[in-house]
This record gives structure tokens, C-alpha cells and sequence, in this order.
């Protein structure tokens, strides 16, 4: 009996990080980091009309930020590096970038009942739903094989794409994009942005190794998005 107990105490301090352990590998990213937190983590299937074609996307997006307590030193800390964007390839080869934040309203509905029209829910305009949040502009990068050069394009104008859904809903899933599939290259890229890096690919694509290619911004207004450019 005694034995028994000493090895049932032996064995409780193994099993209790073996608890630990398994919680920590299937929580998500910053759930038990000291210095990290985020507000909401979400699955976005978008779809985009180029021309004819139809495209879709689908990430899954953690919104991380810094705890309170080391904000004031570390504001900009515990960016994620995958999910950031979703990415089409048009069947000419131009790759469409669309940020994945969220406006505040979608958000809270998602928060509250785990799923949001994000079109629909933005006032069913983007024009509205950018009016909420801080991402205004969407990315045109020439080819996904060699690219040289990209443009950015407003989401709300008469630019190269159509937003025909957007669809957001809540995940346990770890942060995961379709960069690494539908442009690989992009991966390898340093985007030259001149002096608004807020607004340029570069903010986004923040993982792999981009020394191969150098894409320069071609500022060529709403239009076709570089059609013109790389005929």
C-alpha cells in the first residue's frame, strides 16, 4: 500500500505535464503565451470574379495581439504569419491578394454566434465595410512564376475583381493559408514599396525566405490590375 502511494505520487507531477503538453499542442497559437492573446479566430472562404473566371480562397486567421500588460512595449508584437491574405491565381497568371481582416461589426457577430456573412453584414457594400476597418486596398502581383512587379488596387472600386462572397466562420484551427499551393513564388519575393509599406504586400507576406525575386510597385490606378503591363 505504501509503495503504491509513493509511485502514485511519482507519477502525478508525469501526468500532469503530459496534460499540459496535450494542451498546448491542440490550443490554438498564443493561448497559453504570457507576452500574447488575440480577439477572435475564424475561417474565410472567399470568392472573386476576374472577368469570366470564378476563384476561390480559404484561410483561417487568428487576430493576435500583445497582452495588455506588455502592450505598451511590444504593441506591434505576435503577428501571425500565415492567413493573412487570401490568394486567387487567374488563369493569365496574375495573383490577387485580399487582406482577411474583418470589420468591427463582423466580428462581433461572429464572436456571438460563431458565423458572419461578412458582405452582408458590412452593409452588404464594401465601400461600407471599409469604412469600418483599416484595409482599403487588395494586391495585383504580375505572375505567380516570376514576380516582377505588383500593384495595389482599391477593394471598393471599379478595380480588376468583383467580391462575390466572403464568408467567416469560427475555427479551432491553427492559422493556415493557400500562398504555399497558388504561388509559391511569392514566398521567395521582397515587395519594393517605396515609403507606404501599411499598404503594400510586403506588411503580409512575412514568412519563407524573399531574397529570389523583387517586385517593384507599378502605381497604374483601378483599372485591369498589370493586364497591360506584362502583354
Amino acid at each position: 500500500m505504501i509503495l503504491e502511494r509513493l509511485l502514485g505520487f511519482a507519477f502525478a507531477p508525469l501526468v500532469l505535464l503530459i496534460g499540459i503538453g496535450f494542451v498546448y499542442w491542440t490550443s490554438p497559437p498564443t493561448t497559453l503565451n504570457p507576452l500574447c492573446t488575440y480577439t477572435s479566430q475564424y475561417e474565410l472562404q472567399g470568392t472573386i470574379k476576374v472577368g469570366d473566371e470564378v476563384l476561390q480562397s480559404t484561410v483561417y486567421r487568428q487576430r493576435s495581439m500583445s497582452r495588455r500588460w506588455v502592450a505598451t512595449i511590444n504593441y506591434a508584437g505576435c503577428q501571425q504569419q500565415y492567413g493573412m491574405l487570401l490568394s486567387f491565381k487567374a488563369r493569365d497568371g496574375r495573383v490577387f491578394l485580399v487582406p482577411t481582416e474583418l470589420c468591427a461589426l463582423a466580428e462581433r457577430v461572429l464572436l456571438d454566434i460563431g458565423k458572419v456573412d461578412v458582405l452582408r453584414i458590412c452593409n452588404a457594400k464594401l465601400a461600407d465595410k471599409l469604412g469600418k476597418q483599416s484595409e482599403k486596398y487588395g494586391f495585383v502581383v504580375s505572375t505567380a512564376d516570376n514576380p516582377t512587379s505588383w500593384s495595389p488596387f482599391e477593394l471598393a472600386g471599379n478595380g480588376p475583381i468583383t467580391i462575390v462572397s466572403m464568408l467567416a466562420t469560427a475555427t479551432k484551427k491553427w492559422p493556415a493559408d493557400d500562398l504555399d499551393s497558388v504561388a509559391p513564388n511569392l514566398l521567395k519575393t521582397q515587395f519594393i514599396y517605396g515609403s507606404n509599406w501599411w499598404h503594400s504586400p510586403e506588411r503580409f507576406v512575412v514568412r519563407g525566405d524573399r531574397t529570389t525575386f523583387r517586385a517593384t510597385k507599378l502605381d497604374i490606378g483601378i483599372g485591369t490590375g498589370l493586364r497591360e503591363t506584362i502583354q
